[in-house]
């Protein structure tokens, strides 16, 4: 079985506007889901100057009993917290959000 898991990553580009990606993370079973984010968080820090923040999700079909609102996509919710998908409603749940800014102690 696969667990799936969605990166929410933002970044200030280099005109000084503001962006993000989603990517999808996959993490087949006997690995360890955090060792997986971890794995995404240094590729994207390697591959990506303009890469702000990560955060990761799981996403529902249908409201799950805690939903999350990913700060920079708010405008796009409806009332009851869910974002357009491609098969309709979709909602998020927070697994780990991790700022990519600043120094590493």
């Amino acid at each position: 079985m696969k667990h799936d898991y969605v990166a929410l990553i933002d970044m200030e580009l280099p005109t000084g506007n503001s962006g993000g990606i989603m990517a999808g993370v996959d993490v087949e079973d006997g690995r360890d889901h955090i060792e997986c984010m971890i794995e995404m968080i240094e590729t994207i820090k390697r591959t990506s100057p303009f890469a702000t923040g990560v955060t990761f999700v799981t996403v529902h079909h249908s409201k799950p009993s805690e939903v999350y609102i990913h700060p920079p996509m708010a405008q796009q919710a409806a009332s009851d917290g869910s974002m357009p998908g491609p098969k309709g409603p979709m909602w998020f749940q927070l697994v780990m959000g991790v700022n990519l800014v600043g120094e590493e102690e």
